[in-house]
């Protein structure tokens, strides 16, 4: 399917994972379940 869209899967993912780290930063995600809205540096990320 990926192929019949002109896709690349490794692409797809790595999107994904560069997306999660700026969402749930190590330094104050790691060993929370708290939601990534949280966190004060998704919010200026999203706006720059």
């Amino acid at each position: 399917m990926l192929d019949e869209l002109g896709l690349d899967e490794d692409e797809i993912v790595n999107a994904k994972m560069n997306r999660n780290e700026v969402k749930y930063p190590i330094e104050k995600a790691r060993g929370s379940a708290t939601k990534y809205t949280s966190f004060e540096d998704k919010h200026d990320e999203r706006n720059k």
